[in-house]
């Protein structure tokens, strides 16, 4: 008789299961940094940052250039060179400024396709948010990361024990096969 009335509550709670059952999986969708608009904007920043300071070398060589002051035709040995001529560096530097603006077109493309606000792209975000907490760690975790290194280092010298018995052990079997060789009487 008992099982009668567990009934009509089990199945009341299975059928909420079952219609609340697609809510769940709605709200448990993971993050992409496709659909993250403060992705784009970080990523487009950092390309136009270096956009600017190519930019403004350039202009700083064509001022050298046309004062005659800073250029030289000196080439440092100790240096890989990106262009061993003023106007060879300017070539340099301006093809990577082509690159950098073809990264910035396809990351704006990239958010145009998945539905990212052109406005949202251009927000300054500011500098992403560190992962590790500004907090003082408390005692628990520096007696934890003090067990860790700890076990780091036990590990590190257990290590140079097997390698130092695997050595000796090579060691002594090449003694051992030079010794027989030697026993063996020749013909």
């Amino acid at each position: 008789m008992r099982a009668h009335r567990y009934i009509p509550w089990t199945a009341a709670l299975l059928a909420v299961s079952l219609l609340s059952w697609p809510a769940f999986s709605q709200e448990t969708d993971h993050y992409t940094r496709f659909r993250d608009a403060k992705w784009y904007a970080r990523q487009i920043q950092s390309l136009r940052d270096e956009v600017a300071k190519i930019d403004a070398d350039l202009k700083t060589l064509l001022e050298a250039r046309k004062s005659g002051k800073g250029v030289t035709d000196a080439v440092a040995l100790d240096q890989e060179p990106e262009g061993v001529t003023s106007e060879g560096q300017m070539e340099v530097l301006r093809k990577r400024r082509v690159v950098l603006l073809r990264q910035i077109d396809t990351l704006e493309d990239q958010g145009r396709h998945n539905a990212i606000v052109p406005g949202d792209l251009r927000k300054d975000y500011g500098p992403e948010e560190p992962t590790t907490s500004a907090r003082k760690p408390n005692r628990e975790e520096k007696d934890l990361e003090n067990a860790l290194a700890q076990e780091k280092e036990h590990l590190e010298h257990a290590r140079k024990e097997a390698e130092l018995a695997t050595q000796g052990s090579e060691t002594q079997g090449a003694t051992g096969i030079l010794e027989s060789r030697a026993a063996i009487p020749e013909k």
